[in-house]
């Protein structure tokens, strides 16, 4: 099992970073070719939808993903579930998007929402499909498809790109990917989806269904309302900020997100998609030994391959993009700290779904949620940079928290975990302290001396086998 664990892990990873190497150059050009603010709607936009539909599955996509028995049952139950529940949201978006643009200052995004509505039926469709396959541990199947998503929305970018690339177009071409990975997913189990055709606007279906609510009616409520705060969480900046602060600077904090954050995205998702299943099957001191691992070959490894990525795009995006994004510059600087500590934190966040003790999620979330929002407010009215400064704080010190949470339920020493992290990290805290210090250096000296001294790094603690203990 640990094999086939770490084989999903590295071809979920690999495909991850390739496909991150793709959107970054393609995201490179749409910020060359669209302005601040309607990179700042196209962010609201995808993230109205996201929001629409991780909760319209109620938490029944999370039971599929624990229950250890009747999958194909289930699977069944939760595609006839989607049906219904991709009318109602599609119907509900439709009616509440002029309500939503008002919320974030733009009539344009509310125009774009109720046009648009019937692409909450595609991402709640496609969703379901996916928690099928990570329930099988189809994990290579996911990367592969999800990388033809990629390469199909990134050659239509650049299609249009000498045709004319707008908002609505850019986000036409961006579910259309989307559609491609939902049809794949219903190619590579043809078999089933047939069967589940033939079921799915059965009565006997929807009573299977109403029967299984009942059964985990519990477990359901927690888990979306869980679903529903990890949402608010993850997009905390985009949805408070969109209340203080115009559209355009949504757009630089897009900007700034995606240019450092979907790396530690991608690669944390991937982890997590393979974790999640796989921890349902260990015991707790295997999930310890695991996390250990894991915890070590992030602080040693990851940690600076980070934060020096992070300085050369500080130094190089200004030479592509010119001084049209200057100002997303110092955001970045300032989110890079708290998508540090998301790395420890992000991939085993499913534990207390494993330990089927989701309530205690649900009490952090809440909390998680309250002091960052509270951070924000706090520091708006000193401007947008404060706000995000005081944002990235209370997100580091809730993570350090919620690894001493985990490390509790797994009953290990929560001093000595959070000592190991951070004498673990102190390499790239030192790596950030001579870029400070290199004061007026010209980039490419800066760059050039970092770089040597991360690879003599690597060299001496791979000799010292620090990744291997």
């Amino acid at each position: 099992m640990k094999r086939n664990t770490y084989k999903s892990f590295q071809w979920s990873l690999f495909t991850a970073l390739f496909r991150k190497l793709i959107l970054f150059g393609v995201f490179l050009l749409i910020a060359k070719e669209i302005g601040k603010e309607d990179l700042g709607i196209f962010r609201e936009f995808s993230l109205v939808i996201a929001i629409f539909a991780s909760i319209s599955f109620f938490g029944f996509k999370d039971l599929l993903i624990v229950k250890k028995e009747s999958t194909k049952s289930l699977f069944q139950e939760l595609l006839q579930f989607s049906i219904i529940i991709a009318l109602f949201s599609s119907l509900a978006l439709f009616l509440l998007g002029p309500r939503i643009g008002q919320y974030y200052k733009s009539s344009l995004l509310g125009d774009l929402l109720v046009s648009l509505s019937p692409l909450i039926g595609l991402e709640i469709f496609r969703l379901a499909l996916r928690s099928y396959y990570q329930k099988k541990l189809r994990f290579k199947a996911l990367a592969i498809i999800e990388t033809v998503n990629v390469l199909v929305y990134s050659a239509l970018i650049i299609l249009f790109l000498f045709i004319s690339l707008d908002i609505k177009s850019l986000i036409i071409i961006f579910y259309f990917g989307n559609l491609v990975e939902l049809i794949l997913l219903l190619a590579m189990e043809s078999s089933l989806m047939k069967e589940t055709l033939g079921k799915v606007f059965s009565f006997s279906l929807l009573k299977d269904f109403a029967l299984s609510y009942k059964r985990n009616k519990k477990f359901l409520l927690t888990a979306s309302s869980n679903n529903l705060l990890s949402m608010l969480i993850n997009d905390l900046p985009v949805i408070v900020l969109g209340i203080l602060f115009n559209p355009a600077l949504i757009g630089l904090y897009y900007l700034a997100n995606q240019l450092i954050g979907q790396p530690v995205v991608l690669a944390c998702n991937s982890l997590g998609q393979v974790l999640f299943p796989t921890f349902t099957l260990m015991t707790k001191a295997e999930i310890r030994e695991r996390i250990a691992k894991f915890f070590r070959i992030v602080t040693l490894l990851a940690f600076p391959l980070f934060f020096l990525f992070v300085i050369y795009v500080l130094n190089l995006v200004p030479l592509v993009l010119g001084d049209k994004w200057n100002q997303a510059l110092p955001i970045v600087s300032i989110l890079a700290f708290s998508l540090a500590t998301t790395m420890l934190m992000n991939p085993i966040s499913s534990l207390p779904y494993v330990f089927q003790l989701p309530h205690i999620e649900m009490i952090f979330m809440i909390i998680n949620l309250s002091i960052k929002s509270l951070a924000i407010y706090l520091g708006h009215s000193a401007g947008f940079e404060t706000a995000l400064l005081y944002y990235v704080i209370a997100s580091m010190l809730i993570h350090l928290v919620f690894i001493s949470l985990v490390t509790k339920l797994l009953e290990g020493s929560i001093v000595k975990s959070l000592v190991s992290i951070l004498i673990k990290s102190i390499p790239t805290l030192l790596l950030i302290l001579i870029y400070q210090l290199l004061g007026d250096w010209t980039s490419f000296y800066k760059l050039l001396l970092l770089s040597i001294l991360i690879l003599i790094y690597l060299i001496i603690a791979k000799r010292l086998g620090a990744f291997n203990k």
